[in-house]
């Protein structure tokens, strides 16, 4: 067997692997862990169904519809898939969006609390709060709440749109999606923020599509 025949051996299955992959875990580049991905489970008509409820936030996250418009975003953006509303029920919500103190916010971020702008944590049917891969492997893998956690450094945002994003963003891990960082790929999940737009881009909507 010559190397020449070896190696392209060798890199014909390495095409072969890495669309079987592809194939077995949809959208994997945008799953919040991989190896363990999660999905939204509480649903209305079929749809996620994503009751949000300000937790008494204030300025600027209630400023000029920042969290009202935030809040239903991804429904307006993906109405076949997700219904998502403001609820004023303090009995009924299933999404929480808050402002934590200081030291809570720093235990949440550690050493990037002083420019991490947003947190979410997903709580699974099985009532496990999914902070890291390991979680989300033990877990029943389906979201039945979530709290967002907003920063307190509300001086780190640069503009409305800006606060609209993040919500958006972590409202999208709330969803079930990670981080999209392919180079060329405009997404709303990218981990360094946007600030000048906040709707779910084509490849958001996508793979929510695909999922759900």
């Amino acid at each position: 067997m010559s190397k020449k025949w070896l190696r392209r051996s060798l890199s014909l299955l390495l095409v072969v692997l890495t669309f079987a992959t592809s194939s077995l875990f949809v959208a994997s580049a945008h799953e919040m862990y991989p190896e363990a991905p999660l999905r939204w489970s509480v649903k209305t008509g079929g749809k996620c169904y994503l009751r949000i409820h300000n937790n008494n936030l204030k300025a600027p996250y209630t400023s000029s519809s920042n969290f009202t418009v935030g809040a239903v975003t991804w429904g307006n953006s993906c109405p076949n898939e997700i219904k998502s509303i403001v609820e004023t029920s303090v009995s009924a919500y299933n999404v929480n969006v808050v402002c934590p103190g200081n030291s809570t916010w720093v235990s949440l971020t550690g050493g990037l609390s002083g420019t991490a702008l947003g947190c979410t944590i997903p709580l699974t049917t099985d009532n496990r709060s999914i902070k890291n891969g390991t979680d989300a492997k033990a877990s029943s893998r389906k979201i039945k709440y979530a709290t967002v956690y907003l920063t307190p450094h509300t001086e780190n945002f640069k503009s409305n749109t800006h606060i609209k994003a993040t919500m958006v963003h972590e409202l999208g891990h709330a969803l079930g999606l990670g981080h999209c960082d392919i180079t060329g790929v405009k997404s709303i999940m990218y981990s360094n923020g946007q600030t000048s737009w906040y709707l779910p881009a084509a490849h958001d909507k996508n793979d929510i599509a695909a999922w759900y």
